[in-house]
């Protein structure tokens, strides 16, 4: 009697944590704020701590802007760190996401797959440690298209993606679009309000 009556108190209280967990699993806020750190290979690109907004423009559409440090060093055993300033815009289109709606899974705050065209800028060395200014890397742009797959727990945020660089060369002579170096990263961070 007294396991019968356990298991009826077990199982409730898992059916109403498990009602719980799943109240928010359909809501898409249109304005994300977050903080994240972003770990990338290769390094060349360093790591970043960073504050985004994420704009829904329409389903399944959103564009992403981040700002924030880039850390990069040349040589762990030297102590050598460059810190640089880093700002990305991204245009983000989530393709599996109507389907997942269709199918009732689980789409917080669009936790799906998409496909991205991002632009990266890097400032010139704000900081450096242990590291001469003509070491540094000098301030540029790169430019990816990235598959990514994103996932919101509660508050928790984590972010997979990975894709070519793209360099847009001498239009005139139709050199449009050359894919260089991959990269791929995952970020993982924190929503700061919806």
């Amino acid at each position: 009697m007294k396991s019968l009556i356990v298991f009826i108190l077990l199982g409730s209280v898992t059916s109403s944590c498990a009602q719980e967990k799943d109240m928010f699993s359909m809501d898409i806020e249109k304005n994300i704020f977050r903080a994240s750190a972003t770990f990338i290979v290769p390094d060349d690109e360093g790591w970043r701590l960073s504050f985004s907004y994420e704009r829904e423009i329409r389903k399944p559409f959103t564009f992403l802007v981040a700002a924030g440090p880039s850390f990069s060093s040349r040589s762990i055993e030297t102590g050598e760190l460059a810190i640089y300033g880093y700002m990305c815009a991204e245009f983000r289109y989530y393709f599996n996401l109507m389907h997942r709606i269709k199918k009732e899974k689980t789409v917080r705050n669009f936790s799906a797959t998409y496909l991205s065209l991002q632009e990266n800028l890097f400032s010139g060395p704000i900081a450096l440690i242990n590291m001469s200014r003509e070491n540094a890397d000098k301030a540029k742009a790169l430019t990816f298209l990235n598959l990514g797959i994103q996932k919101q727990f509660k508050q928790g945020y984590l972010n997979i993606f990975l894709g070519p660089g793209l360099h847009f060369n001498n239009l005139d002579k139709g050199e449009w679009v050359l894919v260089d170096d991959f990269h791929a990263g995952i970020t993982l961070g924190i929503v700061l309000f919806e």
